[in-house]
């Protein structure tokens, strides 16, 4: 009689288990698309985006609330960065 360890058995589940909230976390850590609709300021993993009706704005210089704020290509909000803005000439 062969004896089976329980252990064996759930080792595969645990693997597709962690496989599964691993890329469940990955997908909630990229700024993607929001619900349809959805603007503002977004942060997601640790970097901060804007929204524009439910998709990241990207390589664009935006005001808010009478502030002006430059998204990177990657849609991150730009730090400690010089741009010049042609509206202002500054």
């Amino acid at each position: 009689m062969t004896r089976i360890r329980i252990s064996h058995l759930l080792r595969p589940v645990l693997v597709v288990v962690c496989a599964v909230v691993t890329f469940a976390a990955c997908l909630a850590m990229t700024p993607g698309s929001q619900a349809a609709g959805t603007s503002g300021w977004q942060s997601v993993g640790g970097e901060t985006y804007w929204y524009r009706d439910g998709q990241p704005v990207c390589s664009e210089l935006i005001a808010v609330d009478g502030e002006k704020y430059w998204l990177e290509s990657d849609c991150t909000l730009a730090r400690s960065k010089e741009i010049y803005d042609p509206a202002s000439d500054a």
